[in-house]
């Protein structure tokens, strides 16, 4: 419960009188791929019910120009759900406070659950049950997610404590095993390696630069040593 009312406390008050508009952060164009990325792979998916975790203010809704299938977002925040549901003019798309780890949805509700930089803030097993309950037999998982294996990316973490809950976590490779436990095997995607250089100068790097991570983390498999970022799926 104190972890609970914590991460509320805090993201209440990082959205509280907020018009919604966040300019991209120069951190933002260290991940694009992996940004654009998480929004194919839901949209590859062809669920026809998904459950989104973690609406904050940027929910998939508002990256998609149509919404194909029926979304129910959920936040802890009040605040963003109070600002989501001001905003939403699609009927097929609704926003409620809830809690991740004791959901009201029925079992076997969904066919898809997603969501992006939200699982770290979890009790990661408590989470992964009330996940599958709510999800249907055979459904899909589709998750970004900030890893804890770059030792540069873990020291800027420990220098911002301010940037974040007390209690979030990048996940580790024993988080991983619990994903996998709950949900078979997954397919690990790593993002952000090489284009932080430029992104800490501001810059969007350009598409080579962008492959060559993906050379670096995915094909020669060195992702889970030096990754800030990936993307889950089953």
């Amino acid at each position: 419960m104190h972890r609970l009312d914590s991460e509320r406390e805090f993201h209440n008050s990082r959205f509280a009188g907020g018009d919604g508009k966040r300019e991209p952060t120069r951190y933002y164009f260290a991940l694009e791929r992996w940004y654009e990325n998480y929004i194919t792979r839901i949209l590859n998916g062809k669920a026809h019910h998904v459950l989104e975790i973690g609406s904050g203010l940027e929910s998939i809704s508002l990256q998609m120009e149509s919404c194909s299938f029926d979304l129910r977002s959920i936040d802890i925040s009040e605040e963003a759900i109070d600002f989501m549901n001001r905003n939403n003019r699609r009927k097929n798309v609704h926003f409620d406070v809830q809690d991740a780890h004791k959901m009201s949805f029925a079992n076997s509700s969904f066919d898809m659950v997603v969501g992006r930089g939200i699982l770290h803030h979890l009790d990661l097993p408590i989470a992964c049950e009330e996940i599958r309950r709510v999800l249907k037999p055979g459904g899909q998982i589709v998750f970004g997610e900030p890893l804890d294996c770059n030792v540069l990316i873990n020291m800027y973490r420990r220098l911002t404590p301010q940037l974040r809950t007390k209690d979030e976590r990048p996940l580790s490779s024993k988080d991983l095993a619990v994903l996998r436990k709950n949900f078979g095997p997954l397919d690990v995607t790593y993002y952000g390696f090489l284009t932080l250089g430029p992104a800490l100068l501001g810059l969007r790097s350009p598409g080579f630069v962008h492959e060559l991570d993906n050379v670096i983390l995915n094909r020669l498999g060195l992702g889970r040593f030096l990754a800030w970022a990936c993307i889950l799926s089953n």
